[in-house]
């Protein structure tokens, strides 16, 4: 006689959860940063006060003529 077949077992209905390969490591907790020993100064409380701008001079209404590109050559007195 064949022996009974044993019944396969029933699954777990609440499997334990496959642990990660590659686990996320820890962060090392960041130190607390110091206190700067120099702080900045605090600001002037009766800052400078703004200079004027300097208004644009006017464009001269007579410019100088431009130089001519191509001046005459200086004529040479005839020798006798």
């Amino acid at each position: 006689m064949e022996p009974d077949p044993q019944p396969l077992p029933e699954p777990d209905p609440h499997p334990l959860p496959e642990s990660d390969p590659n686990p996320l490591p820890v962060p090392d907790p960041q130190p607390l940063p110091e206190p700067d020993p120099h702080p900045l100064p605090e600001p002037d409380p009766q800052p400078l006060p703004e200079p004027d701008p300097q208004p644009l001079p006017e464009p001269d209404p007579h410019p100088l003529p431009e130089p001519d590109p191509h001046p005459a050559p200086e004529l040479q007195p005839p020798t006798i």
